[in-house]
């Protein structure tokens, strides 16, 4: 199987092109070195894509090892109740009235 995108230059910015689509996207990068790595990570993830779930988890979990303990339950509380004393059982403070 060859390559799905490839990586051409327009002006100064890097573009990546879909050999199957035909799609042509920017990489905001003038930078080559950094726009092959970002082409071979596209490339990367059309071949590997069973593997690419474990390899995001070993990068977030460099930035916060306690995310792979973490549960949906975790991040479902923060949405619901994102500050301390939002939650619907917490007591009222002061007069509840407010003026609109």
């Amino acid at each position: 199987m060859g390559k799905k995108y490839w990586l051409y230059k327009r002006g100064k910015t890097f573009y990546s092109f879909d050999s199957e689509t035909s799609k042509r996207e920017s990489l905001y990068t003038a930078d080559k070195d950094e726009a092959a790595r970002i082409i071979h990570a596209k490339n990367d993830a059309t071949r590997q894509s069973g593997i690419n779930l474990t390899i995001a988890k070993a990068y977030l979990a460099g930035t916060d090892p306690k995310l792979v303990e973490r549960t949906w339950g975790f991040g479902h509380a923060g949405v619901l109740f994102p500050r301390k004393g939002n939650h619907p059982t917490a007591q009222p403070t002061g007069d509840s009235r407010q003026a609109i």
